[in-house]
C-alpha cells in the first residue's frame, strides 16, 4: 500500500540507510504523488559523495516541485567532505552547465556556509536577471550567519532592487538582532537600517530592537522619533527601557526625553510606566550629563 511505502521510506531516511538508495530512487517513479514526494524528501538522508552526480543529473531535469529536495540532497551528499572539496565539487559541476542554468546550484553552494559561496551568491545576485537573480536572492535570505548581513544591506540600500527590499531588510534585522552583537555594534547596524526603512512597521520594529542595545546613543536615536505619531509608542518604550536600565545616563537631555515619554505613553501599562519614570527621575542626580 502507499501508506506502507511512505512509512518504509521514512524509516530508511531515519536510519540513514545508504545501501538502499536504489529503493528510494525506484519510488521516485511512483504513480502516487505522496509516495513520490516522500521519496524525494528522503534522498537527503541516504546519499553519499559517490551519489552526487546521480542527484545532479536528476536536479538538472527536475520539475519545479522537485528542485528543492534535490538541491538539499546534492548538498547533503557532500557533507563528509572538507569545505574546500565540497566547494570544488559544486563549482566544477556548476561551471560545466550553461550560464543561464547555473542557478540550480546556488542553494547547494549556500549549504556549505562558506565565505566563498556567500560571495559567489552575492555576485550572482548583482549580475543576473530574472530567475537566476531570484534564486541567488533566496540563497542570501536562507543564509544562517551574520556574515550575510552586509550583503543584504547592499541589496536594500540599492534603489534598483526595490522588489527585494522588504525581504532583505527583514532578514537583515533578524540576523543582526540574533547574532549576540555588543550593544554598540547592534546600534550601528540598526541605525543603518532605520535610515533606509520605508514602512511604519519596519521603523517600529527597528525602534523596538534599539531598546536591546542598552546604549546612550540608541536612546538618543529613539528620542528623535517621539514626535512622530505612528512611531512614538515604540520610540517611547525604547527611551524608557534604556534610561531605566542605566542610572548613569543623566543630564538635561535625558530628563527632557523622559518627560516627553511620560506625555505620550499610551498602552495598558502606561500608568505603571509613568510611575517608574517619575521615580527614576527623582533618583538620578541633577547634572548636565553626557
Amino acid at each position: 500500500s502507499d501508506k506502507g511505502k511512505i512509512a518504509g521510506l521514512q524509516l530508511l531516511g531515519e536510519r540513514k540507510s545508504f545501501a538502499n538508495l536504489n529503493i528510494v530512487l525506484e519510488q521516485i517513479n511512483s504513480d502516487s504523488p505522496l509516495v513520490k514526494e516522500t521519496a524525494y524528501h528522503t534522498l537527503k538522508d541516504i546519499v553519499l559523495a559517490k551519489d552526487f552526480t546521480t542527484v545532479c543529473n536528476m536536479l538538472e531535469k527536475a520539475a519545479p516541485a522537485e528542485t528543492a529536495p534535490l538541491q538539499r540532497a546534492a548538498a547533503a551528499s557532500l557533507i563528509d567532505y572538507p569545505q574546500d572539496k565540497q566547494l570544488e565539487t559544486i563549482y566544477t559541476r556548476m561551471n560545466g552547465m550553461a550560464a543561464n542554468k547555473q542557478y540550480f546550484y546556488y542553494p547547494v553552494l549556500g549549504a556549505t556556509g562558506t565565505q566563498q559561496a556567500l560571495e559567489t551568491i552575492a555576485e550572482r545576485f548583482v549580475s543576473e536577471t530574472g530567475k537566476g537573480k531570484d534564486i541567488a536572492f533566496q540563497a542570501l535570505i536562507d543564509w544562517k550567519g551574520i556574515e550575510a548581513a552586509e550583503y543584504l544591506y547592499a541589496v536594500f540600500k540599492n534603489a534598483s532592487a526595490i522588489t527585494y527590499f522588504d525581504r532583505a531588510l527583514a532578514k537583515y534585522i533578524e540576523l543582526v538582532s540574533s547574532a549576540g552583537l555588543t550593544g554598540e555594534n547592534l546600534r550601528l547596524r540598526l541605525t543603518q537600517a532605520l535610515g533606509i526603512a520605508q514602512t511604519t512597521a519596519q521603523k517600529n520594529r527597528i525602534l523596538t530592537l534599539l531598546g536591546h542595545t542598552n546604549t546612550y546613543l540608541g536612546m538618543l536615536l529613539a528620542g528623535q522619533y517621539l514626535n512622530e505619531i505612528e512611531l512614538q509608542q515604540a520610540a517611547g518604550l525604547t527611551v524608557m527601557n534604556i534610561a531605566l536600565n542605566n542610572k548613569d545616563y543623566t543630564g538635561r537631555n535625558v530628563e527632557e526625553l523622559l518627560n516627553k515619554v511620560i506625555e505620550i505613553l499610551d498602552n495598558p501599562d502606561a500608568d505603571y510606566q509613568r510611575q517608574a519614570i517619575r521615580k527614576h527621575l527623582a533618583e538620578i542626580p541633577k547634572e548636565e550629563g553626557f
